[in-house]
C-alpha cells in the first residue's frame, strides 16, 4: 500500500492511497482534508481525472467551518473570542440561557 499526495487548486491537498483489495476510487473527508482510495496500479492520468470528475461532489460535501478565529460566542456571563476554526460536524455550544 502506498500513499502519495496531490495539491488541487480548489481541494486542497488530497491524500492519496493505493489499496490492493480495491476496484474502485472512493473519496471522504477526514479531519478537513480528502482521502482518496484507488485501486492498485491506477495510472496517475486516470487518478487526476477522477478526482476532476468527483470534484464538484467533493467541494459540495466538503465539511464547512462553523467558527472562525476571532468569531466571537457569547457563554453566558461572559464573551470570548476562537482561537481555533472548528468543523461543521461538532456540534454547537448548548444553550445554557434560560
Amino acid at each position: 500500500m502506498s500513499t502519495l499526495h496531490i495539491s488541487h487548486p480548489s481541494l486542497g491537498l488530497i491524500h492519496v492511497t493505493e489499496r490492493r483489495g480495491s476496484h474502485r476510487v472512493s473519496a471522504r473527508w477526514k479531519g478537513g482534508q480528502l482521502h482518496v482510495n484507488i485501486p492498485a496500479g491506477l495510472p496517475a492520468d486516470r487518478i487526476d481525472d477522477a478526482i476532476e470528475r468527483m470534484r464538484e461532489d467533493l467541494e459540495r460535501i466538503r465539511p464547512r467551518h462553523r467558527y472562525h478565529i476571532g468569531t466571537k460566542i457569547e457563554i453566558l456571563p461572559e464573551t470570548g473570542t476562537t482561537l481555533r476554526s472548528y468543523y461543521a460536524s461538532l456540534q454547537p455550544f448548548p444553550n445554557t440561557a434560560t
